[in-house]
């Protein structure tokens, strides 16, 4: 408010002296509210951690310690060429696992964690062995919580 009345009035002593009493004001109002809004975070950590929720206290630490980044959303075209509208991406991405999950590979051979699988690999683990829900509850199970 000083600040429009500062410009209406071309910046008098006495209005910028308001404005600048505004300013300090607003600034130690700001400073304060971010110390108690920095407290309660410390409380609610140290209350995470009283309790033994370990992976909500870890989790809210590396929010806090991490900075914003801001993202880029890009992806790449079967071409090569560089995509970046939304729509675009949403609809490569819909074709990209469409083909995967429909096995239509248009000849490209699936990688692994040892290397690409060849062609009679892949045959062979396809139709020899098909997988059991028993098998799929073991593996769950073998994994680590959460």
């Amino acid at each position: 408010m000083a600040y429009k009345k500062m410009q209406q009035n071309y910046g008098t002593r006495k209005l910028v002296e308001e404005y600048k009493e505004e300013r300090r004001a607003e600034k130690s109002n700001h400073k304060r509210k971010k110390k108690e809004w920095i407290n309660a975070e410390l409380d609610k950590l140290e209350l995470l951690k009283s309790q033994n929720d370990f992976r909500r206290f870890y989790k809210d630490i590396n929010m806090d310690r991490k900075q914003f980044k801001a993202r880029t959303m890009l992806c790449r075209h079967e071409d090569g060429s560089m995509i970046g509208n939304e729509e675009d991406i949403l609809e490569r991405w819909r074709r990209h696992f469409n083909d995967l999950l429909n096995g239509n590979n248009s000849g490209r051979t699936p990688y692994t964690d040892k290397g690409w699988l060849t062609s009679d690999i892949r045959n062979n683990t396809s139709e020899s062995s098909p997988i059991n829900l028993e098998e799929v509850i073991n593996t769950g199970e073998k994994l680590k919580n959460n």
